[in-house]
Order: C-alpha cells, then structure tokens, then sequence
C-alpha cells in the first residue's frame, strides 16, 4: 500500500525540519535535503503503519496547495510503501516459512538426491 502526503520543509540553518500537515506529531529532520527527504519517508511509514494496526484510519491527504509554506522552506509530497513498515499477517509469516522449509541447502549430496528432497537448490552441485 503505497501512500502520499504532504510534507513541509523548513531550512533551520543546521539543517532541514520536516513537517506533515496532516499528522501533527509527525516529525523529522536531516541535514541536507536528501537526507530530509529520506527521514521523512522513514518518518511517515512508521508513523502511518503505527496508525493502521491501532485499528484507525488515515487522514486525507491534504492539497499542497493549501499547505501554508514558511518564507525559507518548501512543500511537496512524500510517497512510502507502507508493506515496507507494516507488521506481517500470520497468512504472510506462513507463506514466507513454506517458502524457506522449500530451500534446502545440501552438502555432501547429489543433484538427485536434493531434488528428490525438494531443494531449490544445491550448494555442493551450484545448480538450481
């Protein structure tokens, strides 16, 4: 689930503080804007994950153009993949731990005798 808000962008002399409108308690900073742009994703995805799996809804994404800007800073939107901060369902933890029972590393064995135990892949004969 991809997600985009906007995001205010003060220049404080040390460095760049980020602001989302729309979340009043979320914060971040970094010392150039790369690093700003950066904090801010990491920032918004914990920040929004943490309100969904409390069970609550996000806000709507506000306009930028009605996001007042201070006189040295700018606006623009921030985008995160929250899969990316979201805790796991079981039905995902399950699937992932069938996927790595299926990858069985083998030494000492043949090609054969990995595929017939159901290996992806075999480390002594380095064939898939």
């Amino acid at each position: 689930m991809i997600i985009t808000y906007p995001a205010v962008f003060k220049n404080n002399g040390e460095g760049y503080d980020v602001s989302f409108p729309d979340f009043d308690e979320c914060n971040a900073f970094g010392t150039n804007p790369a690093k700003a742009i950066e904090s801010a994703k990491k920032m918004l995805g914990a920040y929004a994950s943490a309100i969904i799996e409390s069970g609550n809804p996000l806000p709507m994404s506000t306009d930028l153009d009605e996001i007042e800007v201070p006189e040295d800073g700018y606006a623009t939107y921030v985008e995160v993949n929250l899969k990316k901060f979201l805790t796991p369902t079981v039905e995902e933890v399950e699937a992932k731990k069938k996927k790595i029972k299926k990858i069985i590393f083998l030494t000492g064995t043949t090609l054969a005798t990995a595929t017939a135990l159901g290996a992806l892949y075999c480390i002594k004969c380095k064939k898939k």
